[in-house]
């Protein structure tokens, strides 16, 4: 599992998880969502196709 954050314009921060299990996104969604906008991508490549 890999991520990036960046500072979305309003004040939360948002990060990107690039992970191809489902299970492991929801856990990271729900441990971070409060916090942060959570990203996700199964591949890096997915994230950068748009």
């Amino acid at each position: 599992m890999a991520g990036l954050s960046e500072t979305n314009g309003f004040g939360k921060k948002r990060i990107m998880i690039v992970d191809h299990n489902e299970e492991e996104q929801k856990t990271v969604k729900k441990m971070l969502g409060e916090e942060y906008e959570v990203l996700v991508a199964e591949t890096g490549l997915q994230d950068f196709s748009g």
